[in-house]
């Protein structure tokens, strides 16, 4: 891992990071995702 961080710490802020930019992609792309869910739904015919 390098330095003088341990394997437990590293595996941890790479937790925390992934978290944090699921976050914001979802938070900046939600009406995209809203749109492409849209798109795969089933056809409903009233």
């Amino acid at each position: 891992w390098g330095g003088e961080r341990g394997a437990a710490q590293a595996v941890a802020e790479l937790a925390i990071f992934g978290v944090a930019l699921a976050a914001a992609t979802w938070r900046l792309e939600r009406d995209l995702i809203a749109e492409a869910r849209a798109m795969l739904a089933p056809p409903v015919f009233s």
